[in-house]
């Protein structure tokens, strides 16, 4: 999953906006005025459109998957770290313009279009708005015909030709085959299937360091003991990268 979850740096777009925003902070000095102030500032923002637009998109199939959840999450956080010290505000609002947003499928035209308005002078922050909204439909391993309707339609109205369309696509089909094996390899190499429980990876993973430790070879020769530590940190790193997708 970690490859879907690069959420590209928007710093320079948000200051450019944020900046009248942030001044007028100055002489709001009631908080809830603020905060009032705050969320409509940020639903008209690129970050504002895009989560709801995700919303959409997240439901289109008629639920939201665990893994579209994490996702999800992890899209939020990372447009609100260039909020700056409102970071954890912003993400909250950001959260419940997506919440708003995710039992309704319809009305994202009027989205997609203000979206359109923000991002059409900049064209790599257009087509990486695509690549998000599809890793969100490929993250559960199910990319639903409801899905790639909705899609397909935001980018015909974000000015993508059909031809611009299957490029992106077929270059997150295959980032996301490229990833699917990289994760198998890391089961594979504890030996245990990617349907394994948390409990069960933690335990094949104990056993296999405590088995393949150095110190637990006797007698053993400088090539067994470099196997050994080359075989101990194919282990831990396989182990690192399950505790990342898996998240705990």
């Amino acid at each position: 999953m970690e490859f879907l979850l690069k959420i590209i740096t928007l710093s320079l777009l948000f200051l450019a906006v944020a900046r009248p925003f942030y001044a007028r902070r100055a002489i709001l000095e009631n908080k809830d005025e603020y905060n009032a102030d705050f969320y409509h500032f940020i639903e008209s923002t690129y970050a504002g459109l895009l989560s709801a637009i995700f919303a959409k998109v997240a439901k289109a199939d008629g639920r939201v998957s665990e893994k579209e959840a994490l996702y999800v999450g992890s899209f939020l956080s990372g447009l609100a770290e260039d909020f700056n010290e409102d970071k954890e505000l912003a993400r909250n609002i950001l959260k419940s313009i997506f919440n708003k947003n995710k039992n309704d499928v319809d009305g994202y035209e009027d989205l997609v279009k203000n979206l359109y308005v923000q991002v059409n002078s900049n064209s790599a922050l257009k087509e990486r708005s695509i690549q998000l909204l599809m890793g969100l439909a490929f993250i559960d391993n199910d990319f639903s015909d409801d899905e790639e309707a909705l899609i397909r339609h935001i980018s015909a109205l974000l000015r993508f030709n059909d031809e611009d369309y299957a490029r992106i696509k077929q270059s997150i089909t295959e980032q996301y085959s490229d990833h699917k094996k990289l994760v198998n390899s890391y089961f594979q190499t504890l030996g245990i299937s990617q349907r394994a429980d948390n409990d069960s990876v933690k335990k094949a993973y104990r056993a296999l360091v405590k088995s393949c430790h150095p110190d637990s070879i006797v007698g053993a020769t400088d090539k067994e003991l470099y196997e050994a530590n080359d075989r101990l940190q194919k282990i831990n790193e396989a182990y690192a990268e399950i505790k990342k997708i898996r998240m705990f």
